[in-house]
């Protein structure tokens, strides 16, 4: 009889332990890409920022050169509007494979936690990594189908294209501040995510 209570006493000691030292295992990964979504997210507001100052300076190029009606002068805006398309569309790509990243590893995390509050924490957070990849997948999209409706007027600067010009470019520097705001929004997230990891080590 001793035996076997030993036995079940070992059994049920052990069944507790092997979660535990997966866990310990899992922690350094999980501290390792939070310095990296960390970095990852510090380059993207810069880069946000720069595609915003970048866009409003074009803009007011386009109108003096307008103004000034200047041929060379808004061929030259011209130009840089098509090199800034191409580059957001691989800005845009990248970012979003980050974010289909992020949803990865939340779901992960998500799968190993034990229930109660760090489970339900792991939950939010990929609710909230889906919801920053849709709304850059829609970035995304919209930018695409701005540079698709961009591609004809390039070289046309008479006063129905050039007006129509203008209303993309305004219409790209929205979508930079919108990406900006959602840029914090991710940041104050992923804050939040490491406090969560802290308090999951603490216990």
């Amino acid at each position: 009889m001793k035996t076997k209570t030993k036995f079940i006493a070992l059994a049920v000691a052990c069944a507790f332990a092997a979660p535990t030292a997966a866990t310990a295992q899992t922690r350094p990964r999980e501290r390792a890409a939070n310095q990296v979504e960390k970095r990852q997210n510090r380059r993207q507001a810069v880069d946000d920022a720069l595609d915003t100052a970048r866009l409003t300076k074009l803009l007011a190029d386009f109108d003096a050169a307008r103004n000034a009606n200047s041929l060379p002068a808004m061929q030259s805006v011209d130009s840089r509007l098509r090199r800034m398309m191409g580059e957001e569309a691989r800005e845009g790509r990248r970012e979003l494979r980050q974010d289909s990243r992020e949803v990865r590893r939340s779901r992960r995390e998500r799968n190993r936690a034990a229930p109660g509050r760090s489970r339900r924490d792991d939950r939010r957070d990929l609710r909230d990594d889906r919801r920053d990849r849709r709304a850059e997948a829609a970035s995304m999209a919209r930018r695409n189908a701005i540079r698709g409706q961009l591609a004809p007027l390039y070289g046309r600067f008479d006063p129905s294209s050039m007006t129509r010009k203008r209303g993309l470019i305004v219409e790209l520097i929205g979508l930079a501040r919108q990406e900006q705001r959602q840029n914090r929004r991710e940041r104050r997230e992923d804050r939040r995510e490491r406090r969560e990891d802290r308090r999951a080590r603490r216990r």
